[in-house]
């Protein structure tokens, strides 16, 4: 029981974690026209590369 509290508290907090981080990007986003195009870039990329496997 104790376990399963723990694994819980761990994936809310990864979460959370995860939620702060994108929070953070779509904020950055917004200020910096720059880092869009290159996270749009590298994004196309990771597309084109998943494709062709």
């Amino acid at each position: 029981r104790g376990t399963a509290q723990t694994l819980l508290n761990w994936i809310l907090a990864v979460n959370a974690e995860i939620l702060s981080s994108t929070l953070f990007l779509f904020r950055a986003d917004f200020l910096c026209p720059v880092w869009r195009t290159r996270i749009r870039k590298v994004w196309i990329s990771y597309l084109k590369v998943h494709k062709s496997i």
